[in-house]
């Protein structure tokens, strides 16, 4: 009887030791799961620690239950404060120092509605501003109506849609401008007035960027319009001597080519990186800023000055 007990007492032991050795070999076979039956789950077999140990290990996976598990944190990031130091500094316009007191006072009385018998009431989304009149615009010099060109565009909305900052801002070059100020904002007789003072409104650019070393939004956009080529030496040294930091500049080079179709760039990788993407939009279409692509940039566009048979 004595030999019995011990012989089922043995048995016993040797059948718990067996079980455990049998859930220690079923847990190591999860390492052999494969990955991609469960990618958005389970990455390794310590994600098993957050299901808990009460529950059954051959049971979780007979019922799928580790599929569901979803080891993902969203993490929204946040544009850094460079980027948001630059958004700023691209949308920055230039304030044009002559008759500066005698445009902003004009500006005043346009928005009391004080000035000119042939002022109109424009209407814009239930807003209203009001354009300087036909005689009052032409008592001004070139050089007033310059300032009040890039002080005041007649079609700008009052209400504007802030443009995002974009993440790493400070760190790229873009194919377009930002659009928060676009020539759309010029009306008739002011882009007529860049054209027919074509020459003029360059040297003032020229003479204003020069004195506050800052090219802004705003006269780039007037270039732009202009497609002034002939600009292109000077917005080079101006880019490579005194603002190194406004890679907006690159990106108004870049326009120039781009608008006059210039065939080397428009078969460039550069070209394609910036233009070629559909699902990519037009505000945050850019590369990444290096010395190679700076380089290609200024180098692409200087040959393109010697070789435009328009340039002046």
């Amino acid at each position: 009887m004595k030999k019995l007990f011990l012989f089922f007492l043995s048995f016993t032991y040797y059948s718990l030791f067996a079980q455990s050795i049998g859930a220690i070999q079923s847990i190591d076979t999860l390492q052999s799961i494969d990955i991609s039956q469960s990618v958005d789950t389970l990455q390794s077999v310590g994600d098993i620690q957050n299901i808990g140990t009460a529950q059954n290990v051959d049971t979780l996976w007979d019922t799928n239950t580790v599929q569901s598990i979803d080891t993902r944190v969203a993490e929204v990031i946040e544009p850094d404060k460079e980027s948001r130091d630059y958004h700023e500094y691209r949308i920055g316009n230039s304030i044009p120092p002559y008759a500066l007191s005698k445009i902003k006072n004009k500006m005043l009385k346009l928005d009391k509605g004080l000035i000119g018998e042939e002022v109109k009431r424009i209407e814009d989304n239930g807003e209203y501003y009001f354009p300087l009149s036909e005689k009052d615009f032409s008592k001004l010099s070139v050089k007033e109506k310059f300032a009040y060109t890039m002080i005041y565009p007649e079609n700008k909305p009052l209400t504007e849609v802030k443009e995002e900052v974009i993440l790493d801002e400070d760190k790229k070059i873009f194919g377009n401008l930002v659009p928060v100020f676009t020539e759309n904002g010029w009306s008739e007789r002011q882009r007529n007035f860049l054209g027919e003072n074509r020459k003029e409104v360059i040297g003032l650019i020229k003479e204003s960027a020069l004195k506050d070393r800052r090219l802004g939004l705003n006269y780039k956009i007037a270039l732009k319009e202009m497609n002034a080529v002939e600009t292109i030496p000077f917005l080079v040294d101006f880019y490579t001597t005194k603002d190194k930091k406004d890679r907006d500049i690159l990106t108004l080079l870049i326009l120039l080519m781009n608008d006059n179709k210039y065939y080397p760039f428009t078969r460039s990788n550069v070209y394609h990186a910036l233009y070629g993407n559909d699902k990519q939009s037009l505000h945050e279409s850019s590369i990444e800023y290096s010395k190679m692509n700076e380089e290609y940039i200024v180098k692409t566009a200087n040959n393109f000055y010697v070789q435009h048979p328009k340039r002046r």
